[in-house]
Protein backbone atom coordinates (compact mmCIF):
# COMPACT_ATOMS: atom_id res chain seq x y z
CA UNK A 1 0.00 0.00 0.00
CA UNK A 2 1.25 3.50 -0.83
CA UNK A 3 2.26 5.94 1.84
CA UNK A 4 -0.56 8.43 2.50
CA UNK A 5 1.00 11.84 1.93
CA UNK A 6 -1.99 13.75 3.33
CA UNK A 7 -2.02 14.32 7.08
CA UNK A 8 -5.54 13.59 8.26
CA UNK A 9 -6.83 12.86 4.78
CA UNK A 10 -8.58 9.59 4.16
CA UNK A 11 -10.49 7.88 1.41
CA UNK A 12 -14.10 7.22 2.26
CA UNK A 13 -17.22 5.92 0.59
CA UNK A 14 -18.94 7.71 -2.28
CA UNK A 15 -21.97 9.80 -1.43
CA UNK A 16 -24.85 9.61 -3.84
CA UNK A 17 -23.06 9.72 -7.20
CA UNK A 18 -23.22 6.06 -8.21
CA UNK A 19 -20.58 6.13 -10.93
CA UNK A 20 -17.99 4.45 -8.77
CA UNK A 21 -18.23 2.08 -5.84
CA UNK A 22 -16.37 2.49 -2.54
CA UNK A 23 -13.24 4.61 -2.81
CA UNK A 24 -10.21 2.32 -2.58
CA UNK A 25 -6.46 2.58 -2.72
CA UNK A 26 -5.65 1.75 -6.32
CA UNK A 27 -3.61 -1.37 -6.98
CA UNK A 28 -0.76 -1.29 -9.46
CA UNK A 29 -2.62 -3.44 -11.98
CA UNK A 30 -1.14 -2.39 -15.27
CA UNK A 31 -2.76 -3.25 -18.56
CA UNK A 32 -0.97 -1.98 -21.62
CA UNK A 33 -3.59 -2.27 -24.36
CA UNK A 34 -1.22 -1.25 -27.08
CA UNK A 35 2.08 0.56 -27.33
CA UNK A 36 2.24 3.00 -30.20
CA UNK A 37 4.25 1.61 -33.08
CA UNK A 38 3.40 -1.96 -32.07
CA UNK A 39 0.94 -3.73 -34.32
CA UNK A 40 -2.36 -4.98 -32.94
CA UNK A 41 -1.17 -8.53 -33.57
CA UNK A 42 1.90 -8.18 -31.38
CA UNK A 43 -0.21 -6.71 -28.56
CA UNK A 44 -2.73 -9.50 -28.83
CA UNK A 45 -0.10 -12.24 -28.94
CA UNK A 46 1.59 -10.82 -25.86
CA UNK A 47 -1.67 -10.69 -23.95
CA UNK A 48 -2.47 -14.29 -24.78
CA UNK A 49 0.90 -15.51 -23.61
CA UNK A 50 0.75 -13.54 -20.36
CA UNK A 51 -2.72 -14.64 -19.23
CA UNK A 52 -4.74 -13.06 -16.46
CA UNK A 53 -3.36 -10.03 -14.67
CA UNK A 54 -2.65 -9.98 -10.97
CA UNK A 55 -1.47 -7.10 -8.84
CA UNK A 56 1.75 -5.57 -10.16
CA UNK A 57 1.84 -7.50 -13.46
CA UNK A 58 1.60 -5.87 -16.86
CA UNK A 59 1.08 -6.83 -20.48
CA UNK A 60 3.54 -5.29 -22.93
CA UNK A 61 4.22 -5.40 -26.63
CA UNK A 62 7.27 -7.02 -28.17
CA UNK A 63 9.85 -4.24 -28.20
CA UNK A 64 12.29 -6.37 -30.18
CA UNK A 65 9.93 -6.09 -33.15
CA UNK A 66 9.46 -2.37 -32.69
CA UNK A 67 9.45 -0.38 -35.93
CA UNK A 68 9.86 3.34 -35.48
CA UNK A 69 8.67 4.01 -39.02
CA UNK A 70 5.07 4.05 -37.82
CA UNK A 71 5.50 6.07 -34.66
CA UNK A 72 5.56 9.56 -36.11
CA UNK A 73 8.64 10.26 -33.98
CA UNK A 74 11.95 11.48 -35.36
CA UNK A 75 15.37 12.64 -34.18
CA UNK A 76 15.99 9.38 -32.37
CA UNK A 77 13.00 9.37 -30.01
CA UNK A 78 10.06 7.00 -29.64
CA UNK A 79 6.53 7.33 -28.30
CA UNK A 80 4.55 4.60 -26.52
CA UNK A 81 0.90 4.85 -25.44
CA UNK A 82 -0.41 2.86 -22.51
CA UNK A 83 -3.41 2.37 -20.24
CA UNK A 84 -3.16 1.68 -16.52
CA UNK A 85 -6.15 -0.15 -15.09
CA UNK A 86 -7.22 0.68 -11.56
CA UNK A 87 -8.96 -1.62 -9.13
CA UNK A 88 -12.41 -0.46 -10.18
CA UNK A 89 -11.80 -1.33 -13.81
CA UNK A 90 -11.33 2.21 -15.14
CA UNK A 91 -8.35 3.22 -17.23
CA UNK A 92 -5.72 5.93 -16.96
CA UNK A 93 -4.33 6.89 -20.36
CA UNK A 94 -0.70 7.89 -20.65
CA UNK A 95 2.25 8.29 -22.96
CA UNK A 96 5.97 7.88 -22.48
CA UNK A 97 8.42 9.52 -24.86
CA UNK A 98 12.07 8.56 -24.66
CA UNK A 99 15.24 8.03 -26.68
CA UNK A 100 14.95 5.04 -29.03
CA UNK A 101 17.77 3.14 -27.37
CA UNK A 102 15.89 3.14 -24.02
CA UNK A 103 12.83 1.41 -25.45
CA UNK A 104 14.46 -1.62 -27.01
CA UNK A 105 13.49 -4.14 -24.36
CA UNK A 106 11.63 -4.80 -21.15
CA UNK A 107 13.92 -4.21 -18.21
CA UNK A 108 13.50 -5.40 -14.64
CA UNK A 109 15.74 -6.09 -11.68
CA UNK A 110 18.25 -3.77 -10.07
CA UNK A 111 17.29 -0.16 -9.45
CA UNK A 112 20.35 1.29 -11.17
CA UNK A 113 21.14 -0.39 -14.51
CA UNK A 114 24.02 0.02 -16.95
CA UNK A 115 23.11 2.63 -19.55
CA UNK A 116 19.92 3.57 -17.75
CA UNK A 117 18.51 7.06 -18.38
CA UNK A 118 16.75 9.57 -16.13
CA UNK A 119 12.96 10.01 -16.03
CA UNK A 120 10.72 13.03 -15.52
CA UNK A 121 7.09 12.62 -14.51
CA UNK A 122 4.92 15.48 -15.82
CA UNK A 123 1.67 16.52 -14.10
CA UNK A 124 -1.04 18.65 -15.71
CA UNK A 125 -3.35 21.10 -13.94
CA UNK A 126 -7.00 21.19 -12.88
CA UNK A 127 -9.25 19.84 -15.64
CA UNK A 128 -6.24 19.60 -17.95
CA UNK A 129 -4.88 16.73 -20.03
CA UNK A 130 -1.45 15.24 -20.59
CA UNK A 131 -1.04 17.60 -23.57
CA UNK A 132 -2.06 20.78 -21.75
CA UNK A 133 0.45 23.61 -21.54
CA UNK A 134 2.71 22.26 -24.26
CA UNK A 135 3.09 18.94 -22.46
CA UNK A 136 3.86 16.81 -25.48
CA UNK A 137 6.35 19.26 -26.98
CA UNK A 138 8.24 19.51 -23.69
CA UNK A 139 8.27 15.71 -23.37
CA UNK A 140 9.73 15.41 -26.87
CA UNK A 141 12.43 17.96 -26.03
CA UNK A 142 13.35 16.05 -22.88
CA UNK A 143 13.58 12.80 -24.84
CA UNK A 144 15.85 14.40 -27.42
CA UNK A 145 18.09 15.42 -24.51
CA UNK A 146 18.30 11.82 -23.31
CA UNK A 147 15.59 12.02 -20.63
CA UNK A 148 12.44 9.88 -20.63
CA UNK A 149 9.21 11.77 -19.97
CA UNK A 150 5.96 10.14 -18.87
CA UNK A 151 2.57 11.91 -18.75
CA UNK A 152 -0.96 10.80 -17.93
CA UNK A 153 -4.54 12.04 -17.93
CA UNK A 154 -5.71 12.06 -14.32
CA UNK A 155 -9.39 11.78 -15.27
CA UNK A 156 -10.07 8.01 -15.69
CA UNK A 157 -11.89 6.51 -18.67
CA UNK A 158 -14.89 4.27 -18.08
CA UNK A 159 -14.45 1.58 -20.71
CA UNK A 160 -15.18 -2.11 -20.71
CA UNK A 161 -12.57 -4.71 -21.56
CA UNK A 162 -14.24 -5.17 -24.95
CA UNK A 163 -14.14 -1.44 -25.65
CA UNK A 164 -10.55 -1.34 -24.45
CA UNK A 165 -9.62 -3.99 -27.03
CA UNK A 166 -11.36 -2.00 -29.76
CA UNK A 167 -9.51 1.17 -28.75
CA UNK A 168 -6.31 -0.86 -28.90
CA UNK A 169 -7.05 -1.68 -32.52
CA UNK A 170 -7.82 1.93 -33.36
CA UNK A 171 -4.60 3.08 -31.70
CA UNK A 172 -2.53 0.67 -33.76
CA UNK A 173 -3.86 2.12 -36.99
CA UNK A 174 -3.99 5.82 -36.05
CA UNK A 175 -1.38 8.53 -35.85
CA UNK A 176 -1.65 8.73 -32.08
CA UNK A 177 -3.88 7.37 -29.34
CA UNK A 178 -5.07 10.85 -28.40
CA UNK A 179 -6.66 11.13 -31.85
CA UNK A 180 -8.95 8.30 -30.80
CA UNK A 181 -9.53 9.23 -27.17
CA UNK A 182 -10.14 12.94 -27.71
CA UNK A 183 -12.24 12.59 -30.86
CA UNK A 184 -15.36 14.65 -30.07
CA UNK A 185 -17.55 12.33 -32.16
CA UNK A 186 -16.44 9.37 -30.01
CA UNK A 187 -16.39 11.22 -26.69
CA UNK A 188 -19.74 9.82 -25.43
CA UNK A 189 -18.40 6.31 -26.00
CA UNK A 190 -15.32 7.00 -23.91
CA UNK A 191 -16.95 8.42 -20.83
CA UNK A 192 -14.86 9.74 -17.97
CA UNK A 193 -15.47 9.34 -14.26
CA UNK A 194 -14.82 13.09 -13.86
CA UNK A 195 -13.73 12.25 -10.31
CA UNK A 196 -10.22 12.29 -8.90
CA UNK A 197 -8.74 13.61 -5.67
CA UNK A 198 -5.20 14.62 -4.83
CA UNK A 199 -4.62 11.17 -3.39
CA UNK A 200 -5.87 9.62 -6.64
CA UNK A 201 -3.45 11.83 -8.54
CA UNK A 202 -0.61 10.58 -6.35
CA UNK A 203 -1.68 6.96 -6.82
CA UNK A 204 -1.97 7.30 -10.59
CA UNK A 205 1.36 9.10 -10.79
CA UNK A 206 3.04 6.25 -8.92
CA UNK A 207 1.45 3.71 -11.27
CA UNK A 208 2.87 5.60 -14.25
CA UNK A 209 6.34 5.90 -12.74
CA UNK A 210 6.27 2.22 -11.75
CA UNK A 211 5.26 1.32 -15.30
CA UNK A 212 8.15 3.31 -16.77
CA UNK A 213 10.67 1.78 -14.36
CA UNK A 214 9.50 -1.76 -14.99
CA UNK A 215 9.34 -1.58 -18.78
CA UNK A 216 12.16 0.72 -19.90
CA UNK A 217 15.82 1.20 -19.07
CA UNK A 218 15.20 3.91 -16.48
CA UNK A 219 17.46 4.70 -13.53
CA UNK A 220 15.32 4.78 -10.39
CA UNK A 221 17.91 6.96 -8.70
CA UNK A 222 17.49 9.73 -11.30
CA UNK A 223 13.79 10.59 -11.27
CA UNK A 224 12.57 14.17 -11.47
CA UNK A 225 9.10 15.72 -11.40
CA UNK A 226 7.44 18.58 -13.30
CA UNK A 227 4.09 20.16 -12.49
CA UNK A 228 2.06 23.13 -13.59
CA UNK A 229 -0.81 24.73 -11.65
CA UNK A 230 -2.65 22.03 -9.64
CA UNK A 231 -0.11 19.58 -11.05
CA UNK A 232 2.49 21.77 -9.34
CA UNK A 233 0.78 21.18 -6.01
CA UNK A 234 0.88 17.45 -6.71
CA UNK A 235 4.58 17.65 -7.62
CA UNK A 236 5.35 19.47 -4.37
CA UNK A 237 3.47 16.89 -2.30
CA UNK A 238 5.19 13.97 -3.99
CA UNK A 239 8.64 15.56 -3.84
CA UNK A 240 8.32 16.70 -0.22
CA UNK A 241 6.98 13.35 0.99
CA UNK A 242 8.91 10.97 -1.29
CA UNK A 243 5.55 9.59 -2.37
CA UNK A 244 5.86 6.05 -3.69
CA UNK A 245 9.25 5.81 -1.99
CA UNK A 246 10.78 7.76 -4.87
CA UNK A 247 13.65 10.06 -3.97
CA UNK A 248 12.91 12.78 -6.50
CA UNK A 249 16.17 14.54 -7.37
CA UNK A 250 14.84 17.73 -8.95
CA UNK A 251 11.57 19.56 -9.54
CA UNK A 252 10.23 22.14 -11.98
CA UNK A 253 7.10 24.13 -11.12
CA UNK A 254 5.08 26.37 -13.42
CA UNK A 255 2.61 28.52 -11.45
CA UNK A 256 2.17 25.96 -8.66
CA UNK A 257 -1.16 26.07 -6.81
CA UNK A 258 0.74 24.95 -3.74
CA UNK A 259 -0.36 27.01 -0.76
CA UNK A 260 -3.46 26.91 1.45
CA UNK A 261 -5.28 29.64 -0.43
CA UNK A 262 -4.54 28.72 -4.04
CA UNK A 263 -7.62 26.62 -4.80
CA UNK A 264 -9.82 28.70 -2.49
CA UNK A 265 -8.99 31.72 -4.63
CA UNK A 266 -9.56 29.73 -7.83
CA UNK A 267 -13.01 28.61 -6.66
CA UNK A 268 -14.08 32.20 -5.98
CA UNK A 269 -13.01 32.91 -2.42
CA UNK A 270 -13.65 31.55 1.06
CA UNK A 271 -17.43 32.04 0.98
CA UNK A 272 -17.81 30.16 -2.30
CA UNK A 273 -15.35 27.47 -1.14
CA UNK A 274 -17.44 26.81 1.96
CA UNK A 275 -20.64 26.76 -0.08
CA UNK A 276 -19.12 24.17 -2.42
CA UNK A 277 -17.93 22.08 0.53
CA UNK A 278 -21.43 22.11 1.98
CA UNK A 279 -23.00 21.11 -1.34
CA UNK A 280 -20.49 18.28 -1.73
CA UNK A 281 -21.25 17.04 1.79
CA UNK A 282 -25.00 17.09 1.15
CA UNK A 283 -25.06 15.69 -2.39
CA UNK A 284 -21.88 13.62 -2.57
CA UNK A 285 -20.18 16.01 -4.96
CA UNK A 286 -20.24 19.50 -6.42
CA UNK A 287 -19.52 20.19 -10.08
CA UNK A 288 -16.77 22.55 -11.18
CA UNK A 289 -15.96 22.83 -14.88
CA UNK A 290 -17.28 19.30 -15.56
CA UNK A 291 -15.28 17.74 -12.70
CA UNK A 292 -17.18 16.28 -9.74
CA UNK A 293 -15.55 17.34 -6.50
CA UNK A 294 -16.32 15.05 -3.57
CA UNK A 295 -15.94 15.88 0.14
CA UNK A 296 -12.56 14.10 0.08
CA UNK A 297 -11.35 16.51 -2.58
CA UNK A 298 -11.83 19.46 -0.22
CA UNK A 299 -10.59 17.55 2.84
CA UNK A 300 -7.31 16.66 1.17
CA UNK A 301 -6.63 20.22 0.05
CA UNK A 302 -7.24 21.53 3.55
CA UNK A 303 -5.30 18.76 5.30
CA UNK A 304 -1.93 19.36 3.66
CA UNK A 305 -0.18 22.57 2.61
CA UNK A 306 2.97 21.65 0.64
CA UNK A 307 4.26 25.21 0.73
CA UNK A 308 4.88 24.64 4.45
CA UNK A 309 6.84 21.40 4.07
CA UNK A 310 9.44 22.29 1.46
CA UNK A 311 12.24 21.71 3.98
CA UNK A 312 11.60 17.97 3.58
CA UNK A 313 12.98 18.28 0.04
CA UNK A 314 16.31 19.31 1.52
CA UNK A 315 18.71 21.23 -0.67
CA UNK A 316 17.69 19.50 -3.88
CA UNK A 317 17.15 21.91 -6.79
CA UNK A 318 13.83 23.50 -7.74
CA UNK A 319 13.12 25.54 -10.88
CA UNK A 320 10.05 27.79 -10.68
CA UNK A 321 8.31 30.19 -13.08
CA UNK A 322 5.59 32.68 -12.24
CA UNK A 323 3.81 35.32 -14.31
CA UNK A 324 3.11 38.77 -12.89
CA UNK A 325 -0.15 38.72 -14.88
CA UNK A 326 -1.29 35.24 -13.86
CA UNK A 327 -4.96 35.59 -12.90
CA UNK A 328 -5.44 31.95 -11.85
CA UNK A 329 -2.48 31.21 -9.57
CA UNK A 330 -1.48 34.55 -8.12
CA UNK A 331 2.21 35.53 -8.10
CA UNK A 332 2.24 35.63 -4.30
CA UNK A 333 1.20 31.97 -4.23
CA UNK A 334 4.02 30.94 -6.56
CA UNK A 335 6.51 32.98 -4.54
CA UNK A 336 5.36 31.42 -1.26
CA UNK A 337 5.90 28.00 -2.80
CA UNK A 338 9.37 29.00 -4.01
CA UNK A 339 10.39 30.37 -0.61
CA UNK A 340 9.61 27.02 0.97
CA UNK A 341 12.65 25.52 -0.76
CA UNK A 342 16.27 26.27 0.11
CA UNK A 343 17.61 25.77 -3.41
CA UNK A 344 15.06 27.40 -5.72
CA UNK A 345 15.84 29.10 -9.01
CA UNK A 346 13.01 31.61 -9.51
CA UNK A 347 12.07 33.20 -12.84
CA UNK A 348 9.62 36.08 -13.07
CA UNK A 349 7.92 36.54 -16.45
CA UNK A 350 5.30 38.95 -17.71
CA UNK A 351 2.87 37.96 -20.44
CA UNK A 352 -0.73 38.76 -21.26
CA UNK A 353 -1.28 35.02 -21.72
CA UNK A 354 -2.00 34.88 -17.99
CA UNK A 355 -1.97 31.32 -16.69
CA UNK A 356 -0.93 29.90 -20.07
CA UNK A 357 2.66 31.24 -20.10
CA UNK A 358 2.50 30.94 -23.92
CA UNK A 359 3.39 27.27 -23.51
CA UNK A 360 0.71 26.20 -26.01
CA UNK A 361 1.72 28.76 -28.64
CA UNK A 362 3.15 27.36 -31.86
CA UNK A 363 5.94 29.92 -31.68
CA UNK A 364 6.87 32.03 -28.69
CA UNK A 365 10.12 33.43 -27.37
CA UNK A 366 8.85 32.94 -23.82
CA UNK A 367 7.89 29.32 -24.45
CA UNK A 368 11.29 28.73 -25.98
CA UNK A 369 13.04 30.17 -22.93
CA UNK A 370 10.97 28.18 -20.43
CA UNK A 371 11.24 24.87 -22.27
CA UNK A 372 14.94 25.29 -23.04
CA UNK A 373 15.76 26.12 -19.43
CA UNK A 374 13.57 23.26 -18.14
CA UNK A 375 15.40 20.74 -20.31
CA UNK A 376 18.80 22.16 -19.30
CA UNK A 377 17.77 22.07 -15.65
CA UNK A 378 16.86 18.38 -15.71
CA UNK A 379 19.97 17.53 -17.74
CA UNK A 380 22.12 19.20 -15.10
CA UNK A 381 20.34 17.77 -12.05
CA UNK A 382 19.36 14.18 -12.99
Amino acid sequence: MRKNSFSGASCSEKHGHGLLKKRKTFMAIMLVLCLFGITLTSCTDSAKSTGELSSGEDITGNYDNYDDSGSGMSDGISSYDFFLRNEEGNYIYGEIILPEYAGSGTVSGESSKAGAIPLVFMAHGFRGTLNSGGGRELAERLAKAGIAAVRIDFNPYIITEKEASRISGLISSSEHAANVLYDTENRPEYERTDIYTLKDMCDYSCLAIDYALQNYNIDRERVGIYGRSMGGRLAMIMANENTGDYDFKAMTLIAPAGDAGAMVYYMGGSKRWNEMKKEAAENGYVEKQTLLLEPEWFEQFEAYDPSETGSKFGDKPVLLYYNTKDNVVRPKTSLKCAKGYSNAEIHKVTTDDGHGYEMSYEKSDLKEKIMTRTVEFFKDTL
